[in-house]
């Protein structure tokens, strides 16, 4: 495939992603299903490019947000900080792990992702008025693993935030979605400076994902803010989003064709 091709898919692919963050998570499976799968890169490189997108996604959607009025992160603080802890150790793990084993995870990880998504789907869809605490001894270690799991591998890091913040502590998807953007910003701008002392990063790649994905946030923040129906069509966007990776990823279309 030409190179000036695999910038086009890059870009767009961004796009999409930064849209399919900003209204929910996971749009990861796509940026990194194309940077190894399409660009080539090699799975800890595109892991850690990755991340260049996801920063420029979730500055511009917070900046969206905060300008439509819905930037709060009451009620969230502590969850926030304690997924960012888990995120710098989450870092760390990446900067060791074999390319091998990245991308086994990385396809066992895909397979739970849809299996998640389809249970209970009216947790999406519906907004949730009621907020519903949860006893620190079970919220804590549970947001400071999503924050592991976040700094090592990023993709999907929105869904399991989402699904405690949302699916457990009840509260509206603009607020979750706006603490899931910050903590995301905290602890992925730490990563990047990790990430370039070890030499991970492809800076081309990187640029060419934030460029789609900060368009794709800032525009979808402000859908979000505005519309009823944003979490059906981040739902919707999920779904197939994770189909497509999984395709690629187990070659499936080599016997649909």
């Amino acid at each position: 495939m030409h190179e000036y091709w695999l910038y086009l898919i890059t870009i767009l692919g961004g796009l999409a992603a930064g849209c399919i963050n900003t209204l929910a998570g996971n749009g990861s499976a796509i940026t990194l299903t194309i940077l190894t799968e399409f660009v080539g890169l090699p799975p800890t490189v595109a892991n850690a490019s990755n991340r260049v997108g996801v920063v420029s996604q979730t500055a511009f959607g917070l900046l969206a947000f905060a300008r439509q009025g819905q930037f709060s992160v009451s009620g969230t603080k502590v969850f926030i900080w304690i997924t960012f802890l888990g995120g710098l150790l989450g870092v760390y793990l990446a900067t060791i792990v074999s390319d091998a084993d990245f991308r086994d995870f990385f396809k066992a990880m895909m397979v739970l992702m849809l299996f998640i998504l389809l249970f209970k789907p009216e947790r999406w869809i519906q907004q949730s008025k009621v907020i519903r605490k949860i006893h620190p001894a079970i919220s804590y270690p549970l947001y400071f693993a999503t924050g592991i799991y976040g700094g090592f591998i990023q993709m999907g890091v929105g869904i399991f935030f989402l699904v405690l913040t949302v699916m457990i502590a009840r509260f509206p998807v603009i607020k979750a979605n706006v603490a899931k953007l910050l903590v995301s910003l905290m602890f992925t701008g730490v990563s990047l400076i990790l990430f370039q002392y070890h030499g991970l990063l492809d800076w081309k790649y990187g640029l060419l994902l934030a460029l789609g994905q900060g368009f794709g946030g800032w525009l979808t923040a402000h859908y979000a803010s505005n519309s009823p129906k944003a979490g059906l069509w981040g739902y919707r966007l999920l779904i197939v989003g994770i189909l497509l990776s999984l395709i690629k990823l187990f070659e499936l279309h080599t016997y649909l064709m």
